[in-house]
């Protein structure tokens, strides 16, 4: 018989859809298959049942698809019969999506000059996406365009990679969603000695342009 139901798009991989309903009057087992409008294969059917599930939840997106008409075959072997399951689409607003940035600076960056731009967040539904600077492992060092994601070294004086080889700025993103919590990321900075400019007293030409384990007695000047 045809069905007609409503799911929502962020419905998970094997979520029971619908279990299509068909007798034999012999009594013979039935098989049923998905014959048609299984777009991007979102769905599958368990043969022996009848039981619709989501297949993959990736290739569900209500605003992109809103209705599925499955074509249900169901065979005893010899004749064979098609239903339709009808799948209304109830879109849901998604999380933005967003990753770590890292940066690889050395100490002779100087200073008021821009590390680079942190990856943006993604939103699904392409809503504009607002950032906040939560806290900073060391305050000062390093400022970030809210609207641009781009770092900018504050002070050179500030950087000591034998200290503090990394900073981390930790930060939110949304969507002004009210239904959705803060995403959290973070921007890591990494601090490298910039290795052509390495000097040490008392002069040893064996450590000139060495790495900071050649200065082992030494002063790194």
């Amino acid at each position: 018989e045809n069905a007609e139901v409503t799911i929502l798009d962020n419905s998970p991989n094997n979520f029971s859809v619908h279990t299509m309903v068909a007798t034999d009057r012999a009594g013979s087992p039935l098989t049923f298959s998905i014959v048609g409008g299984n777009i991007a294969t979102a769905f599958k059917i368990n043969g022996a049942t009848g039981q619709v599930q989501v297949n993959d939840t990736t290739k569900l997106n209500a605003l992109a698809v809103p209705i599925y008409v499955l074509s249900i075959q169901v065979s005893n072997g010899t004749l064979t019969a098609v239903g339709f399951l009808t799948i209304n689409m109830q879109h849901v607003n998604k999380q933005v999506i967003v990753e770590d940035t890292e940066f690889f600076i050395t100490d002779t960056q100087s200073s008021a000059s821009i590390v680079g731009t942190a990856e943006p967040a993604i939103d699904p539904e392409g809503d504009p996406i607002t950032y906040t600077l939560i806290s900073e492992s060391h305050p000062g060092v390093f400022t970030i365009n809210l609207s641009t994601l781009e770092v900018t070294l504050v002070d050179n004086a500030s950087l000591n990679p034998a200290v503090t080889p990394v900073y981390t700025l930790y930060m939110s993103a949304t969507d002004g969603n009210p239904g959705h919590a803060l995403v959290y990321f973070e921007i890591i900075i990494n601090v490298e000695y910039d290795r052509t400019s390495l000097k040490f007293i008392p002069y040893d030409a064996s450590c000139i342009g060495g790495t900071p384990e050649c200065a082992v007695g030494y002063t790194l000047s």
